[in-house]
């Protein structure tokens, strides 16, 4: 499902901005901001948890934080299968909602994650600040009636979110952070690149599906070649045991 609203009462928007400014100011000598924000996020508009997605299907996708390992096996899913209310959600720049209790358009995601994680709800917002998806924040509970999901709040929000990720210059200088994780997955697009003689965008493929295959995320993968535990070839894959 689907919406695309115009946002808040004006009214309520500086109660809102207030709620979100106090959790960003929690555990600021803890967490860094983008964890904050995902904390933030559920504060106010409610849920079991949230992940901050950047670019989400483009090269450079980025998963920023997530608050728990459901939220981020949500997000997983939905790189390696290709498929999910995060991709719909940045592609269409508007809110979309999976109730994993009936059928959806994602069959293989929708299984996947229902057999893995349980019948849940998945809202995933779009992050518009610049009217532009920079990327998507993704909530998760065991239903709606949860957790309200009210698509205005949500949309709200989640350009609150992005404005003030764009305007964050740590998250470029983050040696320890998921910046360099993502470096790790392009750097072995390259290695595989070079090992098959293919595009980047066929190498994340190959990434994705192999993944997929061993049931687990697309930076496990991606470790793996770089340690080179992990070589494609015109033969095939090949694992090194470690020794």
């Amino acid at each position: 499902m689907t919406n695309d609203g115009l946002g808040p009462d004006p009214r309520h928007r500086a109660a809102i901005l207030a709620a979100l400014t106090r959790g960003i100011a929690r555990d600021v000598d803890r967490l860094p901001l983008p964890a904050r924000l995902c904390n933030a996020f559920v504060d106010v508009f409610g849920g079991a948890g949230a992940a901050i997605t950047l670019g989400y299907h483009q090269p450079d996708r980025l998963t920023l934080c997530a608050t728990d390992p459901t939220v981020a096996r949500l997000d997983g899913l939905q790189e390696v299968l290709g498929e999910g209310p995060g991709w719909d959600a940045f592609t269409s720049r508007r809110v979309v909602t999976a109730d994993l209790r009936h059928p959806t358009p994602w069959e293989h995601f929708s299984s996947t994650a229902r057999q893995e994680l349980g019948e849940l709800w998945v809202c995933a917002v779009p992050m518009r600040p610049d009217d532009r998806a920079l990327g998507v924040v993704m909530v998760y509970d065991e239903s709606p009636e949860a957790v309200g999901g009210d698509p205005v709040l949500a949309q709200f929000l989640a350009d609150a979110v992005g404005a003030a990720l764009l305007g964050h210059d740590a998250l470029l200088t983050d040696d320890v952070g998921p910046w360099v994780v993502r470096q790790q997955v392009h750097q072995a697009v390259g290695m595989v690149v070079a090992q098959l003689g293919i595009s980047p965008v066929d190498a994340m493929a190959v990434i994705r599906a192999h993944a997929y295959s061993q049931d687990t995320t697309v930076e496990a993968i991606a470790a793996l070649v770089l340690d080179r535990a992990l070589d494609f070839s015109d033969t095939g894959p090949t694992t090194k045991d470690p020794e």
